[in-house]
């Protein structure tokens, strides 16, 4: 993928101008045009999983807009561009983000013994 439209020639080897012996093997590379990503859709997600995702897509955290709203603490409530907004990896996104935090006293469970599994959904359940 390069910046340069779709079947033109972004490098070569020998590079332009160099001398080189008659017969030799020369290496073009062709663009495939520009690395497009889909803005997968984060609402609802935490903040933090969803800042994960949107960089293992190649895109870029600009800003983190935070509102007091009802749902849970440090949720994207949406994202700039919207979902399934094509976009160029490199270019920058935004969240809004619920920061009204609620706070409520959860008795920590017992989690010794228990498999992986069992306890992530322990946890889950009780919102940890």
């Amino acid at each position: 993928f390069s910046d340069f439209p779709i079947g033109q020639i972004f490098l070569q080897e020998p590079e332009a101008n160099s001398i080189v012996k008659k017969d030799r093997t020369v290496k073009v590379w062709i663009s495939k045009g520009k690395a497009l990503v889909q803005v997968p859709n984060l609402t609802g997600m935490n903040y933090l999983d969803a800042k994960v995702i949107a960089e293992q897509k190649g895109l870029i955290l600009d800003k983190v807009f935070t509102v007091k709203a009802q749902g849970k603490y440090n949720e994207v409530l949406a994202t700039d561009p919207n979902t399934d907004t094509l976009m160029t990896r490199g270019e920058k996104i935004s969240f809004l983000v619920n920061g009204a935090e609620q706070i409520a006293e959860i008795t920590m469970p017992d989690l010794i013994g228990l498999s992986f599994d069992s306890a992530l959904n322990i946890l889950t359940k009780n919102s940890l």
